[in-house]
């Protein structure tokens, strides 16, 4: 899980720092301030520091199998990797993620030469993992100060596309080509095409799985690369011929079934409203606030003030559980973007969607004066 980021001269940011949840935190503003790019640096830091220290502990202990939602025995990975390694892992994450010109392309606009500094702080670690580059570094990075320990679960990135029906096309364009697709789309494939967990595995994955079952009316079943919806009284329906708010809760569910996704992991979801209705959005915002419960950290990036409202109403319903955490972004004067945050909607001052919407109520109520 992350605990916080912080951006200096980071595309669009100026100074920033950013703290998460360790449940629901949904990332809103206008168009060009930064969601996806928050969303996509924070992920790329944590899926290659993660993987890197993965990697290191796996070649340290290599009798010991451990999933990469890990499990009982280990809730961190101690083993430090080589700092060039993990050097090397951030700048080709940054690389394959944000697919820029070069990597100094990410620090922000300004005159002369600039620099940029990520650090991101993970719940089990007390130092950060911190990495600066300049606008003229072409694909390195530098690395300060890494973390002592990393979490035991990786995380996972949902871009807009619904991936499901898609990943076996995807996995294989991409390495047959060199089709400028940014890698979450492949990291998502790779993570879809592992098989079922068995036996203990799967039994606990029971109830995250659940809540996404009932908003789906029905169970997830994959044969071959195929994945159908199997609904009592409906029978088989193959998954491409499902509504798409319904194929993209049953690709978090394959995620928990085959491991991928488990207790402490991190889901990147940008954009969950896309291309759904607001009766199938409200089952996505369900689905999210249940998986938060059962200690799934969710970090979204949305336009949707439907989408928001209906997380702070389930999360609500619940008496005790995870926080919710609110981040808006916006325009400062000096056109660099700065951030606002709460446990409530009512603790931000500059909700764009919100803004519209009254807006757009006081153009039909003016529209109606004026035809009285």
């Amino acid at each position: 899980m992350i605990a916080s980021i912080k951006l200096d001269n980071f595309t669009v940011f100026g100074s920033e720092t950013i703290e998460f949840s360790d449940g629901m935190n949904l990332i809103a503003g206008e168009n060009g301030t930064g969601k996806s790019h928050l969303l996509k640096v924070a992920y790329a830091a944590f899926e290659a520091t993660w993987r890197t220290y993965r990697q290191a502990s796996l070649l340290n202990t290599a009798s010991t199998a451990i999933s990469k939602a890990g499990d009982e025995a280990s809730t961190a990975y101690s083993v430090s990797p080589s700092r060039e390694a993990l050097q090397k892992a951030l700048a080709e994450k940054l690389d394959g993620v944000f697919k820029p010109e070069s990597i100094g392309r990410l620090c922000g606009k300004g005159r002369g030469r600039q620099s940029s500094t990520v650090s991101v702080f993970f719940k089990k670690s007390a130092t950060p993992v911190t990495f600066s580059f300049a606008t003229n570094s072409k694909s390195s990075v530098g690395l300060s100060t890494i973390p002592e320990e990393m979490e035991s679960s990786g995380p996972v990135f949902i871009p807009t596309r619904e991936v499901l029906t898609l990943y076996p096309e995807i996995i294989s364009l991409i390495k047959r080509s060199t089709i400028q697709i940014d890698e979450t789309y492949f990291d998502l494939a790779v993570d879809l095409a592992g098989p079922l967990s068995k036996g203990p595995r799967l039994k606990e994955v029971a109830e995250f799985v659940g809540p996404l079952e009932e908003a789906m009316k029905g169970k997830i079943r994959v044969e071959g690369s195929r994945f159908y919806l199997v609904s009592e009284g409906k029978g088989r329906m193959e998954m491409p011929l499902v509504a798409e708010g319904v194929r993209k809760l049953a690709m978090i569910a394959y995620l928990l079934l085959n491991g991928s996704l488990g207790s402490r992991s991190t889901i990147f979801w940008d954009e969950p409203e896309t291309n759904l209705n607001p009766k199938l959005l409200k089952e996505v915002a369900r689905s999210l606030v249940a998986l938060s419960e059962h200690g799934i950290q969710i970090i979204a990036a949305t336009h949707s003030h439907f989408f928001m409202k209906e997380v702070e109403i389930q999360r609500s319903r619940q008496k005790a559980g995870k926080d919710i955490r609110f981040i808006n972004l916006f325009f400062g004067e000096d056109d660099h973007v700065y951030q606002e945050s709460g446990a409530a909607l009512s603790d931000l001052d500059h909700i764009a969607a919100l803004d519209e919407i009254l807006s757009q109520d006081d153009r039909d109520q003016a529209l109606f004066y004026e035809t009285v």
